[in-house]
């Protein structure tokens, strides 16, 4: 690697896990980019691939643009070096300009983003200092966060961009509504390791910890407290539920700018006693296995790792009909889905599972079969290597 900037601040592991390999040719160097390694369905996965990835064959380095995170630790582990950009604020031109040059200075031999808003410092370094390592770019959502970016968007991607993924029919729909060819679109799902979801759990042990007595039953649900994740539908479905099942509660693990806002509307309904917010938890899967029903009123998913999560851990699953949940879980035989923003049809399907142990348990059973299935890590990091063989193809 030549030069490197004065902006990166160096997160070396502590030794490099590079495999011994029959293979005669060196590792090919790959720059991951990604926004952090906090919490995060793309930031989970980075990590996932870090821990998984043959570097005798593929030698990634991982760039954020923030330091710290939950993650970093995972990957640090993995003997693969994190390097932060150290962005201060959003839209800063000079910082642009430092990390195109910064880029332009490496040589990896291919770069790989996994959200918009990094995508764009690649994409500039490409155009600014005619860069011409190959750009993969991975989506994982149906829109645009941001979508008055959405033109240096889909010049990032058209332009600069060598190769595609995505981890879900859903996604694949978004960049080809993008202009992108639906055959430069590898689909390649979120990949899973089962070991946390086989292990000894002491179960009770873990609800005493949440003061939830073996007489009460607990909903479960996991993800970002944000508007498009309808925390609020679900926390009005368990209002209607409480008079009938009285020795209900629901815990919410996450967090998120919209925290303030359900929990005024907990106080507001008198659930105080009922919902929990758990905050950021890192032991997710230990949770959902602790739990009797799994609940998700998202509005707005590529592929949800937490209705993917809930399948390996055996829970029934009521969720939004909407295409990333339908690529998790079938209607009918391994959930129950409803229309979004509709908390009536969300207590009446979680009425079904809370009334019928034997449809809940039936349902949660073939949840983690097609989970276990779908979603091995395995395959995840098989398609990937497929991906980059693509790209160092000689017809490529």
């Amino acid at each position: 690697m030549a030069t490197e900037s004065p902006l990166i601040r160096d997160h070396r592991a502590p030794h490099t896990s590079v495999n011994p390999s029959s293979q005669s040719m060196p590792p090919k160097r790959i720059l991951f980019l990604i926004n952090t390694l906090g919490t995060g369905g793309w930031e989970r996965d980075v990590a996932m691939i870090c821990r998984h990835i043959d570097q005798a064959r593929y030698l990634p380095e991982v760039w954020t643009l923030r330091p710290g995170g939950e993650n970093e630790p995972l990957v640090r582990e993995a003997g693969i070096t994190v390097r932060s950009l150290e962005r201060r604020r959003a839209g800063d031109p000079i910082f642009g300009l430092r990390v195109a040059r910064a880029l332009a200075q490496t040589d990896f031999d291919l770069w790989h983003a996994f959200l918009p808003a990094i995508l764009y410092y690649a994409a500039f370094a490409r155009t600014l200092h005619r860069q011409r390592a190959p750009l993969v770019y991975s989506e994982g959502t149906i829109g645009l966060s941001n979508p008055w970016r959405a033109p240096f968007f889909r010049w990032a991607i058209r332009r600069q961009c060598t190769v595609f993924t995505a981890n879900s029919q859903s996604s694949r729909a978004f960049l080809v509504s993008q202009g992108i060819p639906s055959e430069k679109i590898a689909i390649i799902p979120n990949g899973h390791e089962f070991d946390r979801f086989r292990a000894p759990l002491d179960r009770q042990g873990l609800r005493s910890s949440l003061g939830i007595s073996p007489l009460e039953r607990l909903v479960i649900t996991v993800g970002r407290l944000t508007a498009t994740k309808r925390f609020c539908d679900l926390i009005e479905a368990i209002g209607r539920l409480q008079p009938r099942y009285p020795h209900l509660r629901l815990a919410i693990v996450g967090d998120g700018e919209d925290r303030t806002l359900l929990e005024e509307q907990v106080r507001a309904l008198k659930l105080q006693a009922v919902v929990q917010f758990l905050g950021t938890r890192r032991d997710v899967p230990e949770l959902l296995r602790s739990s009797d029903l799994f609940a998700f009123a998202s509005e707005m998913e590529g592929l949800p790792n937490a209705v993917i999560e809930a399948s390996l851990a055996s829970l029934p699953i009521v969720g939004s009909n909407i295409g990333g949940v339908r690529e998790v879980v079938e209607d009918g035989r391994s959930a129950t889905l409803v229309p979004v923003r509709d908390p009536a049809a969300l207590a009446l399907a979680m009425e079904s599972y809370l009334d019928d142990v034997a449809l809940a348990r039936r349902h949660g059973e073939a949840a983690r079969q097609r989970a276990e299935q779908l979603f091995a890590v395995e395959n995840t990091i098989q398609r990937l290597y497929e991906v980059y063989e693509q790209v160092f193809s000689p017809r490529a």
